[in-house]
């Protein structure tokens, strides 16, 4: 009997471990407001149960608080137009811009983590394991939830 059972344990734990992939996601925002601009950042984070960031979604809102952040969010919607153009040549980050209007832009990243290079993590602040990621917003203290 107990020949049996030593038979039987591989192929019961060979049968029986098949492990599935979870996913989680989190929301992580951050306000600055000077004088004349409000740039709100918020990440919505995809992660999975092996503790990886897959996707990530990047939106950045600025406002114009007065008449003299027209200006500068004029000059922030040229500098987003160049800097746009170098980060759509990554087959891991697309972009898109919802919102632009005189007083209002929006423009959302749309970020496939695990295939993004170095560089391109530093850009966004963002770390392919996910508990690296979480502590460093801690740190930093960005609240995610």
């Amino acid at each position: 009997m107990s020949k049996f059972l030593l038979l039987l344990l591989p192929i019961i734990l060979l049968s029986g471990c098949e492990s599935q992939t979870e996913e989680f996601s989190k929301t992580c925002k951050q306000e600055t407001k000077s004088a004349d601009i409000l740039d709100i950042e918020k990440k919505e984070i995809t992660y999975n149960n092996k503790d990886e960031i897959t996707k990530v979604i990047v939106t950045r809102t600025y406002k114009s608080q007065n008449d003299n952040g027209l200006t500068t969010l004029e000059n922030i919607k040229n500098s987003a137009k160049s800097y746009n153009n170098n980060l759509a040549k990554s087959k891991a980050i697309k972009i898109s811009v919802p919102t632009d209007n005189d007083n209002k832009y929006v423009i959302k990243y749309y970020l496939d983590v695990q295939e993004m290079n170095e560089d391109e993590l530093t850009i966004f602040n963002l770390k392919k394991n996910s508990i690296k990621f979480f502590n460093k917003m801690r740190n930093e203290n960005i609240v995610c939830e």
